[in-house]
């Protein structure tokens, strides 16, 4: 019970802002009631008939290239989950990373692999940037050395899982390194995110903002890329630091909560094994529940506190210790950190 209260207060405000669109995807749709949940600008909730969503579709046409820079944790909660679900071609796709290690698991799946980040670059008509912030510069190929076909489709869509990087910030570092060709100008359009690996599970959450320049196929690939993977928002680019705050960084908060809860249990006699599978449950059916009646958290802990109960008793531990607290200075320290990671040159 503890850990439901944990859940709800983290989550408490999550559809209460004003300017997201926010999309339930796949992911959700199989974990709530074999349907889809819309929130829009009205802040309502509509339950759409099953029957309206489209069956999965291969998300790249014919010929389309997509890249990956930076095959590691983030890139891959994305990407595999949409390879395993037929959703994406890995014959499609080529990733490049610094180590044979990382690329293993993306060769096992049968993707094209380089450790040369130029040979990703040069022939994508889609590139998903997964590396550290702090490595950008570094990752991005001195001279993209663009081949004809590519050249041919006059642009490319690159999308950031940078945290703290702006889209002006990405794109310029982007076109200070392309080589220009005497011809029409090659464009770079690009998007800005921020996922958590709950994508992998089709339990995750997505923030992203685009520029100006996307265009309505780009709207396109995102809905087909992001909506297996759960929860996912369009955000002004001014708030993506606290989001990511939030959701990027707030799935690593529960994990300590989920531990808690277990030490507590084991404490009590427990056994460690049970105790993790049912605290990570009891995490999971809170937020599913929050999802499913789309309800204040102060709201369902009232409906589960009882006067003098067990679980009311447990709350004023948790109020007494500081929990509510330790929550909001975690997302504000997430999102400080996030805009120092901005600044990094």
């Amino acid at each position: 019970m503890y850990l439901i209260t944990c859940a709800y207060w983290l989550n408490a405000y999550v559809f209460e802002a004003p300017e997201a669109d926010i999309w339930l995807g796949l992911g959700q749709i199989k974990s709530l009631f074999d349907s889809r949940w819309v929130v829009s600008n009205n802040q309502k909730f509509t339950k759409m008939n099953p029957n309206s969503v489209a069956e999965p579709k291969q998300i790249l046409t014919n010929g389309e290239r997509f890249g990956v820079v930076g095959g590691g944790n983030m890139t891959k909660a994305l990407v595999f989950p949409l390879i395993e679900k037929g959703l994406l071609s890995p014959e499609q796709i080529v990733v490049s990373a610094t180590t044979q290690a990382t690329l293993a698991s993306w060769r096992e799946l049968g993707c094209a692999t380089t450790t040369d980040n130029k040979l990703v670059t040069s022939t994508s008509d889609i590139v998903l940037w997964g590396v550290k912030p702090q490595m950008l510069s570094k990752a991005i190929p001195q001279s993209w050395n663009l081949t004809e076909e590519r050249y041919s489709k006059c642009s490319s869509l690159h999308i950031s899982v940078l945290a703290g990087i702006t889209l002006e910030t990405f794109k310029q570092r982007l076109q200070d390194k392309l080589e220009v060709l005497p011809r029409a100008p090659y464009k770079l359009r690009c998007i800005r995110t921020m996922p958590n690996i709950g994508a992998s599970v089709g339990s995750g959450c997505v923030v992203f903002t685009p520029e100006p320049e996307v265009i309505d196929e780009d709207r396109q690939f995102m809905h087909d890329f992001f909506g297996p993977t759960g929860l996912y928002f369009e955000v002004p680019e001014y708030q993506m630091n606290a989001y990511s705050g939030l959701m990027g960084c707030g799935i690593g908060f529960m994990f300590p909560v989920i531990e808690g809860l277990s030490d507590g249990a084991v404490k009590m006699g427990i056994p460690r094994a049970a105790s993790l599978k049912l605290a990570a449950q009891v995490m999971k059916g809170a937020g599913e529940l929050l999802l499913a009646e789309n309800r204040h958290p102060g709201e369902l802990k009232d409906r589960v506190c009882s006067p003098g109960g067990s679980t009311i008793c447990g709350v004023a531990a948790l109020e007494e210790n500081g929990v509510r607290n330790a929550f909001i200075k975690a997302v504000e320290a997430s999102t400080k950190r996030g805009e120092e990671l901005g600044q990094l040159k």
